[in-house]
């Protein structure tokens, strides 16, 4: 293939039709779903992780080269000629980061030091998020960022602590904290067992005191810092069955008005990022969890007045937003990126 379009959902429609495939059959091939195959002929995702864009490619059938290409273009870099040999050993300038696809939105709070140096930290998932949070690193590191990660059980202090001291160790500042760890459990309220509740509370709420409470003293000392606590819409209005989860995000919403002003004076600014319903993990595994799957689904795309899920994106964008210097004036507030869903009676 000596010809791709340097756009992914162009260059996906182009080949599908190339092959003549259906997006369904695409999908069939690829063992992907059809919606993903959808999203990204629309450009509604312009990334996607390297196994997905290694089955796509061979589903469609192309050669060495075109599958490079492609491949390269699926990972948000730029499209280029076949690679040569660099004059003098040289490799080349690396392609800027143009954000993680979508199967790493598993990585649950992310440390930013000194602008492009990140830390990504993964919950208590075992190999899995430990492997999503390493590959994550590995893509800001091969496009010329700095990065690591780690697994931290955010529940347990020790945990924390030791993640902080690692983390100035190797960077010697923290700039930034998105405390994102979350898990839900779906019941009703005489339902959920003292350990369930336990550990919702765990992850959700205590694990955002202890990473606050472990990195607020480096801010501090640095009299600047920026702390971005992921909470939830479920802490202005709720579902049924979801009232033991609705209590810890309501929890961080108050605990982060209180550090707001507690550290202004040190140049701390601390505000949440209020995601409505976003095409991840934890959403789909509410509606699976429901009586009625379909249902739910439709009762909820029913009541966001923009008719879709939020993209992981679309929520790590206003998260950037929080952390610049662009919200500079901003603190003990809170942005709801939620299609509308708050905006109604």
């Amino acid at each position: 293939m000596n010809h791709i379009d340097k756009n992914l959902g162009g260059a996906l429609k182009g080949l599908r039709e190339a092959a003549g495939l259906t997006q369904e059959g695409l999908a069939e091939r690829a063992g992907i779903s059809a919606r993903t195959v959808s999203d990204l002929e629309r450009g509604l995702r312009t990334v996607v992780h390297h196994d997905t864009a290694k089955r796509i490619a061979s589903a469609l059938g192309l050669d060495d080269e075109g599958r490079r290409r492609f491949e390269a273009l699926a990972r948000g870099r730029q499209v280029g000629p076949p690679e040569v040999p660099h004059a003098g050993g040289m490799p080349p300038a690396p392609t800027p980061f143009r954000g993680r696809s979508r199967e790493l939105e598993s990585i649950k709070a992310t440390l930013l030091t000194g602008g492009v140096r990140l830390l990504t930290l993964t919950g208590p998932g075992g190999i899995g998020k430990t492997r999503l949070g390493l590959e994550a690193a590995r893509e800001i590191q091969d496009s010329g960022g700095e990065a690591f990660a780690i697994e931290c059980d955010v529940s347990r202090g020790a945990c924390v602590l030791q993640l902080v001291q690692d983390t100035m160790k190797r960077f010697g500042r923290i700039d930034v904290l998105h405390a994102n760890a979350a898990i839900q459990i779906n019941k009703e309220a005489v339902e959920i067992t003292e350990e369930e509740w336990d550990k919702m509370h765990g992850v959700n709420l205590k694990g955002v005191f202890l990473t606050c409470k472990h990195v607020i003293p480096v801010m501090r000392a640095q009299k600047k810092g920026a702390i971005i606590i992921t909470s939830s819409g479920h802490a202005f209005a709720t579902y049924p069955n979801c009232s033991a989860y609705a209590a810890t995000k309501g929890g961080e919403l108050a605990y982060m008005r209180g550090l707001a002003l507690d550290y202004a004076r040190f140049g701390i600014r601390v505000n949440c990022v209020i995601p409505g319903a976003t095409d991840t993990r934890l959403v789909q595994g509410f509606i699976n969890d429901s009586k009625d799957p379909e249902q739910t689904r439709k009762r909820l795309m029913d009541s966001i007045p923009l008719q879709r899920l939020a993209r992981p994106e679309e929520i790590a964008k206003a998260v950037l937003f929080l952390a610049s210097d662009h919200a500079g004036y901003i603190t003990g507030t809170s942005l709801a990126v939620d299609g509308g869903l708050l905006a109604q009676a």
